[in-house]
């Protein structure tokens, strides 16, 4: 007999980390992996799935938000789009909801999620010095990848297509990993988790990415405040001496790695003052180039949303905006194609409705992470709900300064996980 849970976590284990620029055929390989997924699971139930009933809010606008995204489709004329679609979201979204039904299954979903996290950045690390990332070895579909260098080295972007994607997919387990080191109970298994959790600090400064770095630290400022004086003291104090014997072990190796680990705090102090990049040698950092035309993309989007208000273009449309670079003397026209606006590119690409389904959801989603009762459940549990909430705060906000990429799918996958909890009764009671 399969063990369904076991092939539950290998799932879990690959989807969010899955290249999208892996393909078998002419077809996505994470859309095969979440295909196999529920072929699966429907062959090991004998074709029971459970379908649980709206019963808050967030229930609500998550039905919401699947549907105007697929009308959105249909309207577009986006087919295979609108499949994929109802694979990562809504399919995906059953599955954990329905396997996931009890405390033990929801820790250990946790643990590999933390796990795999971990491993991601030691890879990281290996992508910034070498400049080898080990997921170009899946890409089948021959995608043209550029890698960005900064302070001459490789700003790491591990599964994703951008660093600023990775340095959200960190900021996103990081609650749990704190979670995971709070109810550790041996030692062993602690220092574990400690280790993991320095490696998340690691790998979001292997992105090289002022906003990763910064949103990065406000989410673990906050989840420290979120338990109290005495651990926000300790681990800001871990970190700060974790921080003081790799700077002075990278000085005993030698002065390239000197130079290199001086560069990236350079980086850092940068997000809170400019002068500091001043101080950045090597190479050119990049500061304040990727702005460029940030807020003049409002204008841009808005101009052509106009035309298509209610259902926007369609799954993968470029904005293709013509403008003028240069002065009077001197000048050419470009063509602007990304938005780096999450808020933005959905509503050009899905349209209004799907737009304010999107934040409705969120909204919601926090306020079910913030408005959980302590007489209701464990301590613990209390806790975890707020950091989760407070990394969904801080993942937001990263929104209206980027796109909404690959790590949207750890994203589901833990608000999912929020669901199962709920709907199943095990550490949260469900509605009436």
């Amino acid at each position: 007999m399969v063990d369904r849970f076991s092939i539950m976590i290998l799932f879990i284990a690959l989807y969010p980390i899955l290249p999208t620029y892996f393909v078998v055929g002419n077809i996505s390989g994470v859309f095969l992996l979440v295909a196999l997924f529920f072929i699966l699971y429907l062959f090991t139930t004998h074709g029971k799935l459970t379908l649980k009933r709206p019963s808050n809010w967030t229930d609500i606008f998550m039905a919401l938000f699947v549907v105007s995204t697929f009308v959105s489709g249909i309207v577009n004329e986006k087919w295979v789009s609108n499949i994929y679609y109802i694979a990562y979201v809504p399919v995906l979204g059953i599955l954990i909801i329905n396997e996931v039904d009890s405390e033990e299954k929801f820790n250990r979903v946790f643990e590999v999620l933390v796990s795999v996290a971990g491993l991601l950045s030691i890879f990281a690390v290996i992508e910034t010095i070498t400049g080898f990332n080990v997921f170009y070895l899946l890409n089948t579909s021959q995608s043209e990848i550029t890698d960005q260098i900064r302070l001459g080295l490789v700003r790491a972007k591990s599964f994703t297509y951008q660093s600023n994607s990775y340095g959200a997919f960190n900021l996103l387990i990081s609650p749990l990993c704190v979670y995971s080191q709070n109810k550790a109970q041996d030692s062993r298994e602690k220092l574990k988790y400690n280790i993991i959790y320095m490696l998340l600090f690691v790998g979001t400064i292997c992105t090289i990415s002022r906003g990763s770095i910064v949103f990065f630290i406000i989410c673990q400022i906050l989840i420290w405040m979120s338990l109290g004086f005495h651990d926000f003291a300790k681990r800001l104090l871990g970190v700060l001496a974790a921080l003081v014997v790799v700077l002075f072990v990278s000085t005993l190796l030698s002065s390239g790695t000197s130079n290199i680990m001086r560069n990236l705090l350079y980086t850092i102090l940068s997000v809170f003052d400019d002068s500091f990049a001043d101080n950045i040698s090597g190479s050119d950092t990049g500061v304040g180039t990727a702005e460029g035309h940030r807020i003049l993309l409002y204008a841009w989007v808005f101009e052509k949303v106009k035309e298509h208000p209610l259902f926007g273009y369609g799954a993968g449309a470029t904005l293709d905006y013509e403008y003028y670079m240069g002065n009077v003397s001197y000048g050419y026209y470009a063509t602007k194609e990304s938005i780096e606006v999450e808020v933005l590119n959905w509503l050009y690409r899905y349209g209004i409705f799907s737009l304010v389904a999107k934040v409705l959801l969120y909204l919601s989603a926090l306020k079910d992470c913030f408005a959980v009762k302590l007489s209701k459940i464990p301590d613990r549990y209390v806790s975890l709900f707020k950091m989760i909430g407070i990394g969904f705060l801080t993942y937001f906000l990263t929104l209206f300064s980027i796109a909404q990429d690959t790590e949207s799918r750890i994203f589901y996958i833990i608000l999912f996980l929020t669901f199962a909890a709920r709907k199943n009764g095990f550490l949260l009671e469900e509605e009436n």
